[in-house]
């Protein structure tokens, strides 16, 4: 295989990375919107089911107010999440124009006078960098959790109040 076949293969390769980098980035996006979709209508639902009153069974009324605090805990998981991805997306894009200066310094592309700065700025950024995405991942599941179990409880409580009221 010659010098330009390689780069060829190289560059089919990188575009596969991007490609999939891609699909990885919207499938969490669009996971993360649905299940925050998802935890508004079951809390609406839940509302509208348990018509606004208090329960004065001792059980129910604590299977109540676990639904409402798992959903509500899933909401604020999902609204953190997004934050927590835009200041991934943001750092990310630092770290992006401070590489292309390096890159740019090293072959004489274009001189920077501060070049030492931007090098420690790539440092701190890529440690920064190590910590978004478990946290974004964890924040995720623990979305789904939360809101898992408050609908479950949710549901078990809406049983309940229809056979126990029916």
């Amino acid at each position: 295989m010659d010098e330009q076949e390689k780069r060829d293969q190289h560059k089919l390769r990188m575009d596969r990375v991007v490609r999939w980098d891609n699909y990885r980035i919207n499938q969490f996006s669009y996971t993360n919107n649905l299940f925050i979709g998802l935890n508004l209508a079951f809390l609406g639902f839940f509302i509208s089911q348990s018509g606004f009153k208090i329960s004065c069974n001792c059980f129910l009324l604590t299977l109540q107010i676990l639904t409402g605090l798992f959903l509500i805990a899933s909401f604020l998981t999902g609204v953190i999440t997004v934050l927590n991805r835009l200041k991934d997306f943001r750092k990310t894009a630092q770290l992006t124009k401070r590489k292309k200066k390096k890159f740019e310094h090293e072959h004489n592309i274009k001189s920077y006078s501060d070049i030492g700065t931007i090098n420690s700025d790539i440092k701190t950024l890529d440690s920064e960098m190590k910590k978004y995405g478990p946290q974004t991942w964890g924040l995720l599941k623990w979305q789904i959790c939360t809101f898992s179990t408050g609908t479950i409880i949710g549901v078990l409580y809406i049983i309940i109040e229809i056979n126990a009221c029916g």
